[in-house]
């Protein structure tokens, strides 16, 4: 193997094929930059920030619903192999959504039918949970990195440029010789984060067009790894594994960093941990800090659990505190009202508890104008028809009364590695191929067809089976209740003005009046592409 010094990243488009609007870079791979940065020359090609380049894709803008987004992946792919190559890597390494892992494929066979000799690392949460599944379907894809990548990537390209063997490198999974598949042992996590060096994104490609105009929009950074939770349909612990954090002083030193290198378009800090508030002391502690050294910043807590929220304090305490320290938005994994939901999903709360405390919230939000946004899943298999519709009702109610409200819903969806996943592996749940037509049917690329007989694959080609409802009826049912609430979602997401929408009745039977009236309202949510 020839000498490498030139080693590029690539972050594919995001699962739907829809760029996004708001300019965030993936610091996951700034991460991987900075730790490689001494040794190797790194160029970084995320996909997701080329879209207001001229020289990526001229004609998105031309594009405007779900379902058309997959005809241009040819041209996205073949955008995305040209990029790549003028780079000129020594070694690809490849990241990967469990979402798009079809269209992460088909780049790497194609990119790897011109560049047969460069080596290709694939990294996420499907090739650190299917890596035997992998090598055996692509033949293209020479190494995978299991989980956190920064030391594992290191020490794999410090072996390849010496041409030493790999198999002693922990945290990888790769064909021998004799074409035998080998894993070796995990990496242990990283136990003491500060002592990853700062990222900056000074390698990514295309990074002087985009920091000019527009600009990126705001800070993201993390204050922590990991998820304290152990929620059935989450991938988070299982990849990252117990929660860790970076030191305050770290925390702070980063983000000076970043701002003293760039200039933001909003004075903004968003936290993008995976669970930001595990006690109220330290997210007190932590958030005094930053907003004592940046005063002027507004900050954005965009993952959280409901029971931060009372864990060491009231609700009230927890908003009069964010009021005070300039936080202006809050996500919060809501999940479920239902109690039986709940517990399948590892979360044993009361219902009605969680409920008082998420209008609580809502509340306390709107009279200190900080946006509370709900996330939640929705088609259980546990679900009746009545379970869903109260759940459906519970936001369209909020829709109607709360403007500073927003929320989101998503069928369960199996991911490797998390606990419905090996549920289904020892059957006890059952699964079955989605409609065509149904809810999140356009997070889809032109190329899942080919993989969509792979569960792990294509899990949005999948249902979970509902156990209280035949198949007819629960797609009839979740298909009209995830086209309301994501019309509605969308319009108070993006402050749209509201209007009055209509109850659902518990028997269902005013439902398709209310779903035909949802194709009459504004749609909202796939905001324009920014150009230069």
């Amino acid at each position: 193997m020839k000498d490498i010094k030139k080693i590029t990243l690539l972050f594919p488009p995001i699962p739907n094929g829809q760029w996004t609007w708001v300019i965030l870079p993936s610091s996951g791979m700034a991460y991987l930059d900075a730790v490689l940065r001494d040794k190797f020359d790194v160029k970084i090609v995320d996909v997701n920030l080329l879209h207001p380049t001229t020289e990526f894709y001229e004609e998105y803008n031309k594009l405007k619903y779900p379902n058309t987004w997959k005809e241009i992946h040819p041209q996205i792919l073949e955008k995305m192999i040209k990029i790549a190559e003028k780079t000129q890597p020594d070694v690809l390494g490849v990241g990967s959504w469990s979402f798009n892992m079809s269209f992460v494929m088909e780049f790497i066979r194609a990119f790897k039918a011109r560049n047969p000799h460069i080596p290709l690392i694939l990294g996420g949460i499907t090739p650190t949970h299917m890596p035997t599944e992998i090598l055996q379907l692509s033949p293209y894809v020479d190494y995978i990195a299991r989980g956190e990548g920064e030391y594992t990537l290191l020490e794999l390209l410090e072996k390849l440029s010496l041409n030493k063997p790999v198999n002693k490198v922990r945290g990888i999974s790769f064909r021998n010789k004799e074409g035998k598949i080998v894993h070796t042992a995990d990496r242990p996590q990283i136990k003491k984060l500060d002592e990853l060096p700062f990222f900056d994104y000074e390698n990514f490609v295309g990074f002087k067009q985009w920091n000019s105009s527009p600009k990126m929009h705001f800070v993201n950074v993390m204050a922590s790894r990991g998820c304290v939770g152990r929620c059935s349909f989450c991938s988070v612990a299982a990849f990252w594994g117990k929660q860790r954090f970076y030191s305050d002083e770290y925390v702070i030193g980063q983000i000076k960093y970043l701002l003293d290198l760039y200039d933001f378009a909003e004075d903004k800090i968003a936290w993008m941990d995976d669970n930001f508030v595990v006690s109220f002391s330290r997210t007190k502690r932590l958030l005094n800090k930053i907003h004592n050294k940046f005063p002027e910043y507004k900050q954005q807590i965009v993952d959280m659990r409901i029971e931060g929220t009372h864990s060491g304090c009231t609700p009230q305490e927890f908003l009069n505190f964010a009021k005070k320290v300039n936080v202006e938005f809050m996500g919060l994994g809501m999940e479920s009202l239902n109690s039986e939901s709940l517990a399948f999903m590892n979360k044993t709360i009361n219902p009605e508890r969680y409920k008082k405390i998420v209008l609580k919230l809502i509340n306390l939000g709107e009279k200190n104008e900080i946006r509370v946004y709900l996330s939640g899943i929705i088609g259980l298999p546990n679900e009746t028809k009545k379970d869903m519709i109260r759940q459906a009702n519970f936001f369209i109610d909020l829709f109607n009364k709360h403007k500073f409200a927003e929320y989101a819903f998503e069928p369960p969806c199996l991911h490797p590695g998390t606990k419905l996943w090996n549920d289904y592996l020892q059957g006890k749940i059952k699964v079955y191929r989605r409609p065509l037509q149904s809810a999140k049917s356009w997070h889809e690329s032109l190329f899942s067809e080919k993989y969509n007989h792979l569960i792990w694959m294509e899990p949005n080609a999948y249902r979970i089976a509902n156990t209280k409802m035949d198949a007819e009826e629960f797609e009839y049912v979740l298909y009209r209740l995830f086209r309301i609430l994501v019309r509605l979602g969308n319009i108070a997401r993006e402050r749209q003005p509201r209007f009055f929408v209509e109850r659902l009745e518990y028997n269902g039977s005013n439902l398709n009046k209310v779903f035909e009236e949802s194709n009459n309202w504004p749609h909202y949510g796939f905001g324009e592409v920014l150009k230069i």
